[in-house]
């Protein structure tokens, strides 16, 4: 057997009682970090933020979860943006159903919509919308526009133009529209 301590008084009663949290007067939004949902509007706007600086920027952006150091820090008014991993989407402002996992996945994108970047740094470079890349630094440099998929490490990684491309293998690329890429280059 065992002694059981019991550990009384003090401590926080509620998340709001801790000097780097803050919740909302219903719990649907809730921060966790030195300035995480430092500017948020206070309204249920259903928000997680994880980590310092997380989601600091937010005003009324709805629906978003962010889970590492400076994870959507940039975003005002973004919906239902994910973002897991250091500076994850950490650019992202109005930027919508965006997903960001790995350090800097997503990272510069700003205002586009409907992006998949998992991998570390991930999509990084990328300008467009409705793209998905998947593997550390797919897409880091490129200017890829719309609808691609990316998948490999490195694949796409200092490509300067295109849409509606397939990309496949560490190191694939191709630069233009409705292009099949497989293999390393």
């Amino acid at each position: 057997g065992g002694t059981v301590v019991e550990v009384g008084g003090g401590g926080a009663e509620e998340i709001n009682d801790l000097s780097d949290a803050v919740t909302n007067s219903s719990g649907s939004t809730i921060g966790l970090g030195a300035n995480a949902l430092e500017n948020d509007d206070g309204s249920d706007n259903n928000n997680t933020a994880l980590g310092r600086y997380a989601l600091q920027s937010n005003t009324s952006g709805a629906g978003n979860t962010a889970g590492g150091y400076a994870t959507l820090d940039s975003n005002t008014t973004g919906i239902y943006n994910s973002a897991w991993g250091e500076n994850a989407l950490d650019s992202n402002t109005t930027g919508s159903y965006n997903v960001g996992i790995g350090r800097y996945a997503g990272g510069t994108n700003t205002t586009k919509n409907n992006n998949t970047s998992i991998g570390a740094s991930a999509g990084y470079g990328s300008t467009g919308t409705e793209n998905v890349y998947i593997g550390a630094n797919s897409g880091y440099t490129s200017g890829l526009r719309n609808r691609n998929v990316v998948v490999g490490s490195t694949a796409g990684y200092a490509m300067t133009t295109g849409s509606d491309n397939v990309i496949l293998g560490e190191d694939a690329a191709h630069s233009g529209t409705n292009n099949l890429t497989t293999g390393s280059n």
